[in-house]
């Protein structure tokens, strides 16, 4: 019935609320809305009292307000971080494999040296020698494998270009996707109307 988001804000309203009507007992004691809830003798009855009056306050505002609480939650905060996934959309859409999107997005993973060993730019023996290099200098593997000689910095500035891809330009690279098809993929993405 209560989600933790209607939770929250019930606990946030309701100490809110009561700590605004402390703090106008405290400033303003004479004041009308400090006497209204001085109903009972006891200093103790009236505090329950006002306790459960700003709980009854706060509980009827919070099931008035829990369509307004859904839609910011269900329409903005879910659309925002809750997309589905671009690989999904591509497969769906059968621009894709499931065997092609998992390629992607292996290569997507790839660390500098497997880049450049995968292009044959270095070889893995290259790769070796500067990782063991790597681990008496404590440097950047780029650097490393600049300064034992096996690769250039062009070399080097290629491989993290090739990591920095997002999977769209991994799978247009590759020839698996044109832009259009990308192009409406991420209009699905965005607008979230893909029939999974």
């Amino acid at each position: 019935m209560f989600s933790k988001t209607k939770v929250n804000l019930f606990l946030i309203l309701f100490f809110f609320t009561l700590l605004s009507y402390l703090l106008l007992l405290f400033f303003f004691p004479h004041s009308f809305l400090a006497q209204l809830t001085n109903i009972f003798q006891s200093t103790l009855a009236n505090f329950i009292f006002v306790v459960f009056f700003f709980m009854l306050i706060v509980l009827l505002g919070i099931l008035g307000l829990s369509g307004l609480v859904d839609f910011f939650y269900g329409k903005l905060l879910k659309k925002q971080w809750q997309r589905t996934k671009l690989g999904k959309i591509l497969v769906v859409q059968e621009f894709i494999t499931k065997r092609e999107l998992e390629e992607a997005l292996s290569e997507q993973g790839l660390k500098i040296g497997e880049v450049l060993v995968q292009s044959g730019r270095i070889t893995s023996d290259n790769l070796n020698e500067a990782l063991v290099h790597q681990r008496e200098v404590p440097q950047k593997l780029g650097c490393v494998l600049k300064e034992i000689g096996s690769s250039t910095d062009e070399d080097i500035k290629w491989a993290l270009s090739r990591m920095g891809r997002k999977l769209g330009e991994i799978l247009m690279d590759k020839g698996l996707i044109t832009n259009y098809e990308l192009y409406q993929a991420l209009t699905l993405q965005r607008y979230g109307k893909i029939p999974i």
